[in-house]
């Protein structure tokens, strides 16, 4: 009578719990209204039927749900579109995943293991169909286990029990059933009411939920509420996430203004578009819970006036456009309002960097303060309308700007014009401390500019490298601004060096004089009026000469000695002199001017004037005939005007140093015409930089920027001992070694200045050169003899 009792309790229970849950579960799918009560699939107003009525449709149609539901989802039954389901369906096949789990453990309590074992299973598999049904896939076995691992991942209060009935209770029940246990069948019965009512719930929430914000899909998409709950599919994401499955054409229709729907309607949720690959078709739209990112482009889209209908972030920006975004423009504004869109984003610190009307585009950057700066600057400086016709990224260091990377700009011409006009730019706004300076990079394959600040590395002293040796192609004369050494050439080139006062000129021609000094069957020629720059030098001197006569004189017998190397290269059938000709009897000869302006500008007398023209054409005469018959100049003036180096004498010189001057006039006179421009920057050299100066060659006609070598003044005139060994006598430039020759009839000028340069240089060549025999011979093969000449008669000494 007990168990008889028992059981009875136990089936009562079991009963009462079931149609209690049954209940539950139904009367909530949907989302029933409070006041109404779920029968037959009807929504029905409490109090409308008597209570016992309502228990048998509900019963009827349990009944109905139980037999009939799962059919709907079987194969060939879903719906082609999973989710388009009717409500009725719904509810039957959630009644039909509740009721067979609850036959299983019925069987099980009626001791017929075997056939609640099959039950089982296949509530399983209701159970489980449901579990995917409220994802919206079809029936298929690899949809079923990615949507197994979907809820595992993402629902483990639906994952675990789901487990625990498809493997562990199965295997219990066969195994380790015994129903006079207590538990036998409590825990099975539990297990798979309670999955169902999860599942039940699961699904209930879903639908609700989705059901909830139709309405708010609709209005953020332009379109009814009925296209939504009729043709779009909504499934559940991970958290409050959303996807529309199945995209309606309408939705698709009105996509441009999603963004801006969804953040008025839906201010919680973004919209991320996803289009097929290699088409532009939309196939699944995402509503994901709002970044902080989407807030603020949300709060630029308000801050535009309507001027914006979305703005999306650029998933990889470029380094130097921070927080970029791509805004759709309304089609309603026009070009002009680039300006004005700009001014009402730079309240929220953002720019415009790239404006596209034509295509409704505008791309815009968070700035730093000091690039925006820097880019309005920059614009008032070219004189441009928009500010995104510049674009510019800024490197800032703890003092300042480092490097500014210019990807666009306005058309400049060509690189050279673009390196000049920018670095006038970063002169005037970006002005650097002692010892630093811009240097211009122009790159026309990226056609990127580079402004890079960096310290001058010709800001320390250099100094002279006596481990250098020199030779006649190789001067050691200063360091280029790279870090090598630039050396000069002495064979067959001229040279001139021509700077301010203090500039460094005369250190430059010291350091040139040290590598000079220390070669062999060279011939140091000095004309020096002011009588105190050469003077160290003596010992290594053939000759100096300190006042204007002796200047004439010194170059009237160069004249005469270059006429005579002529002549012997003549009769050795040789076009000019080489350096394996050089010899102690033949050296190389080199007349080094300083200063050039005392010898030829400074004439007040027509007398004085006359000689001056007269040296500046043998000047101009060595300069333009000297190099092929070993006769080189080295002349320096602290006077670079076209007085004294006319253009016709400048370019006449192959290789010019041009030190630091006070306008570009004057580097043009020294450098050549339009070396100012093209980087001969020698006016802008500064009092500290002494030593810097710009070099052009022959080999390069573009300026070079360098710093001479450094020797002490006490040093020159040990060095000049240590090589007086090396001196080269000169018979014919002896004092006692005069020439005779036609001086011209006073007040007759016969000598055209060097100014008009219409003096030819073959003027000079009908001029007497005969020379006493007593000082020179006249033939050349006893002149030029390889032995060693004999010593001329004892002479005052030419230091007097």
């Amino acid at each position: 009578m007990s168990d008889l009792l028992w059981t009875a309790v136990n089936y009562a229970l079991l009963g009462l719990a079931t149609v209690a849950i049954l209940g539950w579960a139904v009367s909530q799918l949907g989302g029933g209204k409070k006041k109404s009560k779920v029968v037959g699939g009807r929504l029905m107003k409490t109090g409308s039927r008597s209570l016992v009525l309502r228990l048998v449709r509900t019963a009827v149609w349990f009944a109905k749900a139980v037999l009939l539901g799962w059919m709907g989802d079987l194969p060939g039954s879903v719906n082609p579109e999973p989710g388009l389901e009717s409500l009725r369906e719904r509810r039957e096949q959630m009644v039909a995943a509740i009721a067979w789990p609850t036959v299983a453990v019925l069987l099980i309590l009626g001791g017929v293991a075997l056939p609640a074992l099959l039950v089982g299973s296949w509530s399983i598999i209701v159970v489980a169909r449901r579990v995917m049904a409220s994802r919206g896939h079809s029936w298929r076995a690899r949809r079923m286990l990615a949507d197994a691992r979907f809820w595992a991942k993402r629902r483990l209060w639906i994952g675990g029990p789901l487990a625990v009935i498809g493997v562990a209770m199965p295997l219990w029940l066969a195994l380790f059933y015994d129903r006079e246990a207590p538990l036998a069948w409590t825990i099975p019965y539990g297990t798979w009411v309670g999955c169902a009512a999860l599942v039940a719930f699961s699904e209930m929430g879903w639908r609700t939920r989705a059901t909830r914000v139709h309405r708010a899909l609709a209005q953020a998409h332009g379109v009814t509420p009925k296209v939504i709950a009729e043709e779009a599919v909504l499934r559940p994401g991970s958290g409050r996430e959303m996807r529309m499955a199945l995209v309606p054409p309408a939705v698709i229709a009105h996509l441009d203004r999603a963004d801006a729907g969804i953040a008025e309607q839906m201010p919680e949720y973004e919209v991320e578009v996803h289009r097929a690959d290699g088409s532009n078709r939309v196939t699944a739209i995402t509503y994901r819970p709002t970044t902080a990112e989407t807030m603020g482009a949300r709060d630029l889209l308000a801050a535009t006036n309507g001027m914006l209908l979305s703005l999306t972030p650029v998933g990889e920006p470029l380094p130097w456009r921070p927080d970029e975004h791509l805004g759709r423009l309304d089609p309603t504004v026009g070009g002009t309002k680039g300006g004005e869109l700009d001014a009402l984003l730079r309240e929220r610190g953002f720019h415009v960097v790239d404006w596209r009307p034509a295509a409704h585009e505008v791309s815009v950057a968070r700035l730093g303060p000091k690039t925006a700066a820097l880019r309005d600057a920059v614009c008032r400086d070219l004189g441009l309308r928009e500010l995104w016709e510049v674009e510019i990224a800024v490197t800032a260091g703890p003092d300042g700007p480092r490097q500014v990377l210019v990807t666009r700009s306005p058309g400049m011409g060509g690189p050279e014009k673009r390196r000049d006009e920018w670095g006038r730019v970063a002169a005037s706004l970006l002005p650097v401390g002692p010892g630093e300076r811009w240097r211009i990079n122009d790159d026309p394959s990226a056609r990127t500019v580079t402004l890079l600040r960096e310290t001058d590395p010709l800001l320390e002293i250099q100094p002279y490298p006596w481990a250098a040796s020199p030779t006649l192609t190789a001067i050691p004369f200063g360091v280029r601004e790279d870090g090598a050494p630039l050396t000069l050439g002495l064979l067959e080139v001229n040279q001139l060096l021509g700077g301010t006062p203090g500039g460094g000129k005369s250190g430059g021609l010291t350091a040139l004089l040290c590598g000079v000094a220390r070669l062999e069957n060279v011939a140091l020629i000095g004309l020096d009026p002011k009588k105190v720059e050469q003077a160290p030098w003596r010992p290594r001197f053939s000759r100096i000469a300190r006042t204007e006569d002796e200047a004439t004189d010194v170059l009237e017998r160069l004249v005469d000695e270059m006429e005579r190397r002529y002549d012997w290269l003549e009769s050795q059938g040789q076009k000019k002199f080489t350096a394996d000709l050089f010899t102690r009897q033949r050296p190389l000869l080199v007349l080094v001017i300083d200063e050039l302006a005392d010898l030829v500008s400074v004439a007040v007398e027509k007398e004085e004037k006359a000689a001056e023209t007269a040296r500046s054409t043998m000047i101009r005469r060595l300069i333009a005939k000297g190099r092929a018959s070993g006769v080189v100049i080295v002349a320096a003036t602290q006077k670079p005007q076209s007085d004294v180096v006319p253009t016709a004498l400048r370019d006449m010189i192959q290789l010019r140093v041009c030190y630091a001057t006070t306008n570009a006039a004057m580097t043009d006179t020294v450098l050549g015409a339009g070396m100012a421009q093209n980087g001969g920057l020698s006016h802008e050299i500064t009092a500290s930089q002494r030593g810097v100066c710009f070099v052009v060659s022959e080999s390069s006609r573009t300026p070079v920027r360098a710093r001479t070598y450094w020797v002490p003044d006490e040093e020159v005139a040990q060095i000049a001992r240590d090589h007086a060994h090396l001196r080269v006598p000169l018979p014919w430039l002896d004092d006692g070694a005069s020439v005779s020759r036609p001086r011209p009839a006073e007040g007759v000028d016969s000598i055209t200045a060097l100014g008009t340069m219409s003096l030819t240089l073959d003027d000079l060549a009908e001029f007497d050169t005969d020379v006493p025999a007593a000082a020179v011979s006249m033939d050349p093969a006893t002149d030029f003899d390889d032995e060693e000449p004999q010593p001329a008669p004892a002479r005052p000494s030419i230091w007097g």
